[in-house]
C-alpha cells in the first residue's frame, strides 16, 4: 500500500488499472521488460505450463500468477525493485486510454481523492501512480525479507472481494462518502457495486 495522505475525504474516485486506465493487461509487458531476452526465453515454457495448469484447474489464478512473478523478482533488493518499477512507468504511460486520463485528471481538478485499486503488484505500479498524483495505491504486495524480494505475495491477490477488503482496511470511511468506481472485469464488480456511481467498461 502506498498513501500520499493529507487530503480531506468527501469524494473518492477509485480506478482499476488493467483494461480500465490502460488498453490492455500490463503483466506480459512487465514480464518482458523486467528480464533479458535470454531469461524470458528460458522461462517461457514454465510460463506456458503455469498458464495451462491454471486453465485446466478451473480455479483462481492467484498461485500461478505468484509463481510466474516470482521467477523475475526473487532475489532482487528493494532498491533494485524501486528502480525497475520507475522504468516500467514509461511503459504504462504508453498503454493509457485517453478517455481514462481525462477522467482521472478531472477528478483531481475537482479535489477528489484518487485511488488506484489493482491486482498488479506494488512494485509494478507504485512509481507510475506517484507520477500521476494518486493519493492511495492498493495493489498486490510482494514479500520482502531483510530487504530482498522472496518471490512470494505478502498480501492476497488484489481482485474480487479482496478489493473491497483492502478498501475497508485503508479507507474505512469510503462506504459513507460519495464514491466513483471505474472497472472493466468481473473482478471489479464487488467494489463497483458499493460505489455511489460506478462505470463498467466505460467512462460515460
Amino acid at each position: 500500500m502506498w498513501y500520499k495522505g493529507g487530503k480531506r475525504v468527501d469524494t473518492i474516485a477509485i480506478f482499476d488499472l488493467d483494461g480500465t486506465l490502460t488498453r490492455r493487461d500490463t503483466l506480459l509487458p512487465w514480464l518482458v521488460q523486467m528480464q533479458s531476452c535470454g531469461s524470458l526465453v528460458w522461462h517461457l515454457p514454465y510460463y506456458l505450463y503455469q498458464y495451462a495448469a491454471y486453465r485446466l484447474s478451473g480455479g483462481a489464478a492467484d498461485r500461478y500468477k505468484e509463481r510466474i512473478i516470482g521467477t523475475v523478482v526473487r532475489g532482487w533488493s528493494y532498491e533494485e525493485g524501486v528502480l525497475r518499477g520507475a522504468a516500467f512507468a514509461d511503459q504504462i504511460d504508453q498503454m493509457l486510454r485517453h478517455e481514462a486520463v481525462r477522467r482521472l485528471e478531472q477528478h483531481q481538478r475537482d479535489g477528489h481523492q484518487t485511488v488506484l485499486l489493482t491486482a498488479s503488484t506494488d512494485l509494478a505500479v507504485s512509481s507510475w501512480a506517484m507520477r500521476w498524483g494518486f493519493d492511495l495505491v492498493l495493489s498486490t504486495e510482494l514479500e520482502l525479507a531483510e530487504g530482498v524480494y522472496t518471490g512470494r505475495f505478502a498480501t492476497p491477490n488484489c481482485k474480487g472481494a479482496e478489493k473491497v477488503r483492502r478498501l475497508d482496511l485503508a479507507l474505512p470511511e469510503w462506504r459513507t462518502v460519495t464514491t466513483y468506481g471505474y472497472g472493466d472485469s468481473a473482478s471489479d464488480r464487488d467494489f463497483l457495486a458499493l460505489c455511489t456511481k460506478h462505470y463498467y467498461g466505460t467512462f460515460e
